[in-house]
């Protein structure tokens, strides 16, 4: 929900995001279990005129009953697959043609086939794109050719409609026969920016519930590595520390810091001889990290 007059949208008080509106008209926060009613009086400029933006999966489920009111459908989201007795139930029913449509997150893209299926429509499927990692639009395109791929292979009258708010290259290589062509114009973009699998690349994450402290931790974290690779004479890339997308959960603050080099064991050694007893910051070292 945003406020037409002031812009301003309702976030949650525990982590950096902003609540999503419910059917039950409730803003609810996906990373912890604050919620709220939907405001009727903006907290900033006290105005009472909302925008309700976005698309989830239970306004989809709404605009297709309305389109095909004798259509049996059903969902699979956060919602309805946390129960998985639930769930293992709503796959054995499409399995078996008693749901006619099903509309989904990206639960359904993963693991499941569905033979009888012939049309995929996949909504927002450049939304990932944005996403702040090297491989952003690699995953982008594996989801989309795993999605598509729920169109049943064995039936030429199958289609899959992709919706896309941008132009983007990789919507050239939706079919997966043409994945090592995307391969041979990813590589190249991963050469001159140098990432993997060009080089090896780390990600340490620092955490604290005092925001202070975390960046405090996390400069003094770069310097370290620097000093480090310095008198072991390591040659490492080492950027930020940043803000990651989202900065905040359960009241926990978080910063990155990436490190990119040669081999795998240059940036481990480095990494070991920093001495984690000298933070206050809780710190996480993920070696080839990837976006998902």
């Amino acid at each position: 929900m945003q406020c037409t007059a002031c812009g301003e949208i309702p976030h949650c008080e525990q982590c950096a995001v902003s609540l999503t509106l419910h059917k039950d008209n409730i803003l609810r926060c996906h990373y912890c279990t604050y919620h709220m009613p939907a405001p009727t009086e903006c907290s900033s400029c006290k105005g009472t005129a909302f925008l309700k933006k976005g698309i989830g999966t239970q306004q989809v489920v709404t605009i297709l009953e309305k389109i095909f009111p004798t259509a049996r459908i059903a969902r699979a989201d956060l919602d309805t697959t946390v129960n998985k007795k639930q769930w293992t139930e709503t796959v054995q029913r499409f399995e078996n043609g008693d749901i006619d449509i099903l509309i989904g997150t990206q639960t359904i893209t993963k693991g499941y086939h569905f033979p009888k299926v012939t049309l995929v429509g996949i909504l927002w499927a450049d939304i990932n794109l944005s996403i702040p990692m090297y491989n952003a639009a690699e995953v982008t395109l594996q989801q989309l050719i795993q999605v598509a791929g729920r169109a049943g292979r064995q039936s030429e009258e199958s289609k899959v409609i992709v919706q896309t708010m941008i132009t983007h290259p990789i919507f050239e290589y939706l079919h997966e026969q043409d994945y090592t062509q995307f391969f041979a114009s990813e590589i190249k973009k991963r050469i001159e920016v140098g990432y993997p699998p060009v080089v090896r690349f780390a990600e340490i994450e620092c955490k604290h519930p005092h925001l202070q402290t975390v960046e405090d931790d996390s400069y003094k974290l770069v310097q370290g590595l620097k000093l480090s690779a310095a008198s072991n004479k390591k040659e490492l890339i080492i950027l930020g520390p940043s803000e990651p997308p989202v900065s905040k959960i359960k009241n926990i603050h978080a910063r990155k810091i990436y490190i990119k080099a040669e081999s795998i064991g240059a940036i481990i050694e480095t990494y070991s001889t920093i001495d984690k007893r000298a933070f206050a910051s809780s710190l996480y070292f993920t070696p080839n990290p990837l976006s998902s």
